[in-house]
C-alpha cells in the first residue's frame, strides 16, 4: 500500500448551544500512517499489513468516538425535531440528554404545579428555542441542492462510490437517521459527497443533522471507506469554505448520443456497375497510388467490397519474382494517363520516379498531381507494375469528427508484411504532424499500437512528437473479433482495445506553450478516418515470403458525441 498522504482533520466533537452562543470543542488528530477509522458494528479495516477490529458497545456511559481520542457521553440526539411535542414524543433519555447540552426538554422538571414555568424557566425554554432555531440555521449551511446533488440509494453505495476515487479524503452520506434495526443497505435514497485529503485538513462537524461520514484510505489502486459516523466532512469551519468544499462523490458516467454509424450491410453499402456491393460515397472516398509511409501497396478501388454484413479490404500480391518491377524499363514503370501537358509536361519517363524500386518513396509532384477528370486518380499511373495492390478508404470532406466516442469492431492480420489501421488525421490545411493524428488501430508484425502525432514548432515531419503504446498479439488472438475505442474530449485521449486501456494521452502535452505549435486536438478543429490495409513499408515488415492475399474485416463503425453526464 502507497504510504497515506498526511492529513490532519479536526474533529467537531460536539455543539453546545445555549444562551444562543456555539461553544465548539476540537481534537487535532494526525492520521498519518493509515490511522484506523472503526464502525460500532465491528467492521474490518486493514491496517497496515494487520486486519484490526474494534469492538464498541453503544450502550455504555463512557462512549468512544472512534476518530476522537477522547472520552465523551453517550451519542447526542437531534433536539430540534418535535419540538412542539416533546413533552410526549422524547424518552426520558432524550429529555435529560437534550436538557444537559441544549437546554431544550428540561421545563418538566421546573414547572410549577398548575402547569406553567417560572420566570427563569421561561427565560431557559425562550433560550433553548433560539438555541435549536440557529442548530436548524447552522444545518442549512449543509443542505444540498436537489439539482445538481447525485442521488444514491444508501449509504453502503455511496461507499462504493467513493472507494471509485481511489484517493485519501471524506465520504459523507446524507439520508434519513440511522434509527434501530436499519442497515446501511437500507433504501434511504440520499445523496453522495466527496472531500479529498487534498483539501487539506477536515472537520467532521456534528452541527449538520442527518449526515453520516466515513475516513477513505487510498491503497492497492483502490480506496477502503470505514469508520461511519453521524456529521459531516467539511474543509475548514467558516461557512463560504463549508458551502465550496464538497465535490460529488460520483464523477457521473457520461451519456453518449450515436450520431453516425456503418453497419457495412444494404443500409450503408451500394452496388457498382457489375454489381459488388461497395462503400457508400455518402461518406467515403477512396485513395489512389502510392501514398505515404514507403508501403509497396497501389491504393486502388478493386479490393474493398461490403459482404455478408462486413467490409473486407483484401491485399493481394500482383506480381513474383521475374514480374517484378526491378529489372523493368524505368519509362514501363508508370503510365501518364488524364493529363493534356497544358499547365506542366508529364511523360512516362518522369513519373519512373512515383515507382518502386525507388527508396525512400517520393510523393512529390509529379505523383501527387491528380487526373483533369475529378477522378482523384493520379496523372502517374503505376498500377501495371505494382507488385500489391490494397486500398484505402477516407471520410474527408464528407464526414469529419472531433470530440466524441469512436469504436470500430474488426479482425486484423497482422503477418509480416500486412499493416491494417483506422486512424483519424486531422482536416486542416497546415501540413503533417502539425494538423494532428490519432491512430487508434494500427497492426504489424504481431503489435497492435494505439498513438498520437503532433507538432513540436517545425513545419515539417522532423518536428513530430509521437506519444504512443503497444501489444503484442498471436495468430490465435488475429483469428478472433476485437473492439477498439478512441475517447477523446478536452483533457484526453484514451484508446482501448476490449474494453482496456490500451493508451492515454493527457493533451495538456499538445498545449502550444509546450510545444510551439498549436494543439491540434481542440473541438473545434476537426479529424477524418482512414480504413486502411497496407503492404511492406515503414511498419509493415518484408512482404517478399508471407502468403497472400490478408484481409482486414470490419464488423462495424460507431461514432458517438457526449451529450451530458448522468446525475452526480
Amino acid at each position: 500500500m502507497k504510504a497515506a498522504a498526511a492529513v490532519v482533520w479536526t474533529v467537531v466533537l460536539n455543539a453546545c448551544l445555549q444562551c444562543s452562543a456555539v461553544n465548539v470543542g476540537r481534537a487535532v488528530i494526525d492520521v498519518t500512517g493509515a490511522s484506523a477509522l472503526y464502525r460500532h458494528s465491528g467492521d474490518q479495516q486493514t491496517v497496515g499489513a494487520k486486519i484490526a477490529r474494534y469492538q464498541s458497545n453503544q450502550q455504555q456511559d463512557n462512549w468512544v468516538l472512534p476518530w476522537s481520542t477522547e472520552q465523551k457521553d453517550a451519542p447526542e440526539f437531534d433536539c430540534t425535531t418535535e419540538l412542539n411535542v416533546w413533552k410526549y414524543a422524547w424518552s426520558n433519555k432524550k429529555k435529560l440528554w437534550c436538557c444537559q447540552h441544549y437546554s431544550v426538554g428540561c421545563a418538566e422538571s421546573t414547572s410549577t404545579t398548575n402547569g406553567t414555568t417560572t420566570g427563569k424557566n421561561t427565560e431557559m425554554l425562550q433560550t433553548s428555542r433560539k438555541a435549536a432555531t440557529e442548530i436548524v440555521n447552522i444545518t442549512k449551511i449543509y443542505e444540498v441542492d436537489p439539482v445538481t446533488s447525485w442521488p444514491v440509494p444508501n449509504e453502503w453505495a455511496c461507499g462504493l462510490i467513493c472507494q471509485g476515487r481511489a484517493a485519501d479524503g471524506c465520504c459523507s452520506f446524507e439520508g434519513p437517521p440511522s434509527n434501530g434495526g436499519s442497515t446501511p443497505y437500507r433504501n434511504a435514497k440520499g445523496v453522495c459527497y466527496w472531500l479529498p485529503a487534498a483539501e487539506g485538513a477536515i472537520e467532521l462537524t456534528k452541527e449538520a443533522k442527518g449526515w453520516r461520514s466515513s475516513k477513505c484510505t487510498a491503497g492497492f489502486g483502490t480506496a477502503k471507506c470505514v469508520g461511519w459516523q453521524e456529521g459531516l466532512c467539511i474543509a475548514k469551519s467558516d461557512e463560504p469554505r463549508i458551502a465550496a468544499s464538497h465535490k460529488l462523490a460520483t464523477v457521473g458516467m457520461p451519456i453518449w448520443d450515436l450520431v453516425w454509424e456503418e453497419q457495412f450491410d444494404s443500409s450503408s453499402c451500394v452496388q457498382d456497375d457489375i454489381g459488388i456491393w461497395r462503400p457508400s460515397p455518402e461518406s467515403w472516398s477512396y485513395e489512389y497510388g502510392y501514398k505515404r509511409g514507403n508501403e509497396l501497396q497501389w491504393y486502388g478501388d478493386d479490393n474493398v467490397e461490403c459482404k455478408d454484413g462486413k467490409l473486407i479490404i483484401t491485399a493481394k500480391r500482383e506480381r513474383q519474382g521475374t514480374e517484378t518491377p526491378k529489372s523493368w524499363p524505368k519509362d514501363a514503370l508508370c503510365k501518364v494517363k488524364g493529363w493534356d501537358n497544358k499547365v506542366q509536361k508529364i511523360t512516362n519517363l518522369s513519373c519512373a520516379v512515383c515507382s518502386p524500386p525507388t527508396y525512400p518513396m517520393f510523393y512529390g509532384n509529379p505523383c501527387d498531381v491528380l487526373q483533369q477528370d475529378g477522378s482523384g486518380k493520379p496523372v502517374c499511373d503505376c498500377s501495371e507494375s505494382a507488385e500489391y495492390s490494397s486500398s484505402s478508404i477516407i471520410t474527408k470532406g464528407k464526414k469529419e469528427f472531433s470530440y466524441g466516442l469512436y469504436e470500430i469492431k474488426a479482425k486484423v492480420d497482422s503477418r509480416t508484411g500486412s499493416w491494417p489501421s483506422w486512424w483519424f488525421v486531422g482536416s486542416a490545411d497546415v501540413g503533417w504532424p502539425r494538423n494532428g493524428e490519432i491512430e487508434i488501430l494500427d497492426a504489424f508484425q504481431k503489435t497492435v499500437r494505439g498513438s498520437a502525432i503532433h507538432g513540436n514548432g517545425t513545419e515539417d515531419s522532423a518536428g513530430r512528437v509521437m506519444w504512443g503504446a503497444a501489444r503484442t498479439t498471436s495468430a490465435e488472438w488475429e483469428a478472433q473479433w476485437h473492439v477498439w475505442q478512441l475517447e477523446w474530449d478536452q483533457q484526453k485521449i484514451v484508446i482501448r482495445l476490449d474494453r482496456e486501456e490500451l493508451f492515454a494521452l493527457d493533451l495538456t502535452a499538445a498545449d502550444e506553450s509546450n510545444t510551439g505549435t498549436p494543439n491540434p486536438f481542440t473541438d473545434e478543429k476537426k479529424f477524418f478516418m482512414i480504413l486502411d490495409l497496407a503492404v511492406d513499408g515503414n511498419s509493415g515488415g518484408n512482404a517478399d515470403t508471407s502468403p497472400f492475399p490478408i484481409t482486414f474485416s470490419i464488423d462495424y463503425i460507431k461514432a458517438f458525441r457526449r451529450k451530458g453526464v448522468t446525475w452526480r
